[in-house]
């Protein structure tokens, strides 16, 4: 109850003209998509969740060289890969970590800029570390020269379920349609945040952006953390590198209370039916969801745009 009181207080003070941390809204078009109880914002053709309430104020935002903006489309694996850039930013505090919700230390900058979070990152002598799923050209100006970009990828059949299951509780969007609607949605770019190869590809063909793929993460975690760190200029043991995985196992966040997003699902009276944000975390799980035709869909997509 306490988490659900804290979101609320947040959510309020965002909508609140009289609050420093007041967005003010800006005016989006508005589309109810197939499946879906709440419309969609849209903008440039691109729909948007209705938290997005001002993309145009993250434009002027002041940048330092040791900003780090992880991106990626939604249930890629951001949240993950944003948890492990930030204790790597801030020498593996772990305790600081369990103590902290994660967006108070990860600030998810697709919500817009108040003038009270302005204040707070230039008065901040910590490493900024921000969350996006937004293409590049909505991020602050000359961000992939001035600061860095850890993108995630993975593979869009896996992302395709995950996110299926994100929607469906989701209160957000309330999704009750099938997986194929959700399928082809993904074709016709009625999710969220637009094309996912368009975005993969932008994103592909900028100088410096780091790639993290999920799979390499789970499968070869050590060397990909040892390029990552590289990439943000720090430097491990092997020994440390080992003691952040093991605190950063699916298994082990799913249990952080840093990580509780009650209020954000539906509440199911089964406990054990409770949706958690980072669910399975499996390669391959995609098997069990689509048929041959929309696999091979998929498969021509990626063969299509990435060769």
């Amino acid at each position: 109850m306490e988490k659900i009181a804290k979101a609320s207080k947040s959510l309020g003070l965002i909508a609140d003209k009289t609050s420093e941390f007041y967005i003010e809204e800006e005016e989006f078009k508005e589309e109810l998509v197939e499946g879906n109880e709440l419309k969609f914002k849209k903008f440039d053709n691109i729909f948007l969740p209705g938290l997005v309430r001002n993309l145009s104020s993250i434009k002027s935002l002041e940048l330092r060289p040791d900003d780090t903006f992880v991106v990626g489309y939604p249930k890629s694996g951001t949240t993950w890969v944003e948890e492990i850039v930030w204790l790597l930013q801030n020498n593996l505090d772990f305790q600081k970590s369990l103590k902290e919700d994660h967006f108070e230390r990860v600030y998810f900058i697709d919500m817009g800029l108040s003038k009270g979070k302005i204040k707070h990152f230039i008065e901040m002598n910590t490493t900024r570390v921000f969350k996006s799923h937004l293409p590049i050209k909505y991020l602050p100006d000359n961000v992939e020269k001035l600061s860095k970009i850890v993108y995630v990828v993975r593979n869009p059949k896996d992302m395709l379920v995950s996110y299926f299951h994100f929607s469906r509780a989701l209160l957000l969007s309330n999704f009750s349609g099938s997986f194929d609607l959700f399928v082809r949605h993904f074709f016709n770019n009625k999710l969220w945040y637009g094309s996912w190869w368009e975005q993969v590809k932008e994103y592909k063909n900028i100088p410096h952006v780091h790639f993290v793929k999920y799979e390499e993460l789970l499968e070869r975690p050590i060397e990909t953390i040892e390029s990552l760190a590289g990439f943000l200029g720090k430097s491990y043991s092997i020994e440390d590198i080992e003691k952040l995985i093991n605190f950063t196992s699916i298994d082990k966040m799913k249990n952080y209370s840093s990580f509780n997003f009650e209020g954000v699902f539906r509440d199911e009276e089964n406990v054990s039916l409770k949706f958690n944000f980072f669910r399975k975390g499996q390669i391959g799980n995609w098997v069990e969801y689509f048929n041959e035709e929309q696999s091979k869909k998929v498969d021509q997509v990626v063969n299509e745009h990435f060769q």
